[in-house]
């Protein structure tokens, strides 16, 4: 079940908050729940995916995701035709990978 939250605790929670639109990512995360949410004055506003390899990383996904950093275009997209093709849970991990290879450059 996925706990309510605010975008400042998330920020402050978290050193690399990755910001994905609605609809991306949703092939790549469908194995997944996410651990918090939050709304606003219009409702929903994200939702936010964690991973315990990664208490640095989360995946703030939504109609209005924040953060501070992204993902390019192009490695949304291969993702998600990744998981159609395997629908392998590893490829999750991958995306924290990512997060943890773009802080070391």
């Amino acid at each position: 079940m996925k706990t309510k939250t605010t975008k400042r605790d998330i920020m402050s929670r978290y050193k690399h908050v990755v910001k994905v639109g609605n609809g991306k990512l949703q092939e790549t995360l469908k194995y997944e729940s996410p651990e918090f949410y939050t709304e606003g004055k219009y409702g929903w506003n994200a939702d936010i995916y964690t991973h315990p390899d990664y208490p640095d990383a989360c995946i703030c996904i939504g109609d209005r995701p924040f953060g501070n950093c992204e993902y390019p275009k192009q490695f949304l997209e291969l993702c998600e035709a990744v998981m159609r093709l395997v629908n392998d849970k590893e490829l999750v991990r991958s995306l924290f990978d990512a997060i943890e290879e773009e802080k070391n450059v």
